[in-house]
């Protein structure tokens, strides 16, 4: 991992933990996190099921969610190995996966990265954690699909019906980091 990387994970946890924070989730001590659920399936599109992983903090009742969306250019990249601070630091990390830029045209990755929020919210009593204050990250392309999601709440053409659950988008909190 470069420094350049270690830095900008460090930045957007300190920016989750004083976007989010109120008041201490955790002992000093990292929790090791639990898989909750890996592939969930939370819409399709064609012939293609879009996925999400959960991961939970052990010992939180409840953690606030962030939802992280991976970098690699738009064209590749995948939902697996999202950074565990989030999660380390007592938050549920939701990691999704959408159509790249080979399978769909922007916005497609909007409507599936919104998508997801929105299954989110429906079954946040299923898995357990809280969806009053949500937070978005990424990295590098994630993390400019991050700003768009977190800046185009209730525009008509970037909401698109992708996964249901049409009632579940509120206002969404925003993004948390990039680079």
């Amino acid at each position: 991992m470069s420094f350049t990387r270690l830095k900008i994970q460090l930045v957007g946890f300190l920016a989750a933990l004083v976007a989010m924070l109120n008041g201490p989730l955790v002992s000093a001590e990292p929790q090791d996190p639990r898989s909750v659920a890996t592939d969930v399936v939370y819409g399709t599109v064609g012939d293609s099921d879009l996925r999400f992983d959960i991961y939970m903090p052990q010992g939180i009742a409840s953690p606030r969610l962030v939802v992280w969306v991976h970098g690699e250019a738009w064209r590749a990249g995948s939902n697996a190995n999202p950074p565990m601070d989030f999660v380390d630091a007592g938050y549920a990390l939701a990691s999704v996966d959408f159509r790249n830029s080979h399978e769909a045209q922007f916005p497609a990755q909007i409507h599936d990265i919104k998508g997801a929020i929105r299954f989110l919210r429906a079954h946040a009593e299923d898995y357990g954690y809280r969806t009053d204050r949500m937070a978005i990250s990424g990295a590098s392309s994630g993390a400019h699909l991050a700003d768009l999601v977190g800046v185009t709440n209730g525009h008509p053409e970037l909401e698109e019906t992708v996964g249901g659950n049409l009632t579940a988008m509120k206002d969404f909190v925003g993004r948390v980091l990039g680079n």
